[in-house]
């Protein structure tokens, strides 16, 4: 049950993480343009 829990803690900072990469990778694109 730990192990499962882990994991799912692991799973939610990986979607976290992207999510946060996602936004810095729009917020770039829209620094770019004019």
């Amino acid at each position: 049950m730990t192990i499962s829990k882990e994991c799912a803690g692991i799973g939610e900072k990986l979607l976290y993480s992207r999510e946060v990469l996602q936004i810095a990778l729009d917020m770039a694109a829209h620094a770019k343009c004019p």
